[in-house]
């Protein structure tokens, strides 16, 4: 369900966000993606769980260390709730490196704090999604993707 992703070239840092829609609770919603989570990574070890607010919305997030592909991996996740859409946001970085690995949770927090969320703006040009209550937007340093051209 991964509506984008982006990481770096050699993919030791990667950020994905997937979109559902809300079934349950937002909190049985985030045990349901970490438990999927669980099943993914090997020695999957939880190291932190809070709730927050994220772009006005409520959100549940949880840190966690595990192996997946032959690396061990720190991970951010975070499901919140927007309309009728559920979003599971996912920031990994390699641990190999504490003062590496430190930068990389960094620029993913940068990631979590600038989201934005918006209504959808809905043209004769653009594809409408009748199950789509929400958009995300990233905002990432201030570099912002060129508005889309009429035809």
């Amino acid at each position: 369900n991964a509506i984008t992703a982006m990481g770096t070239s050699d993919q030791s840092a990667l950020f994905v966000i997937g979109r559902e829609p809300l079934r349950d609770s937002l909190e049985a919603q985030a045990d349901t993606a970490q438990r999927a989570l669980q099943k993914v990574y090997e020695n999957y070890r939880q190291i932190s769980s809070t709730k927050r607010t994220v772009s006005g919305l409520p959100a549940v997030e949880w840190r966690f260390r595990g192996l997946a592909d032959g690396h061990d991996w720190s991970v951010t996740a975070l499901t919140l709730a927007s309309g009728n859409d559920a979003f599971t946001l996912l920031g990994m970085a390699y641990a190999d490196s504490d003062p590496v690995m430190q930068i990389r949770e960094n620029v993913i927090a940068k990631i979590i704090t600038s989201l934005e969320f918006s209504a959808p703006r809905r043209a004769a040009y653009w594809p409408t999604d009748s199950n789509s209550t929400s958009k995300i937007n990233v905002a990432s340093g201030g570099m912002t993707p060129p508005a889309p051209r009429l035809p």
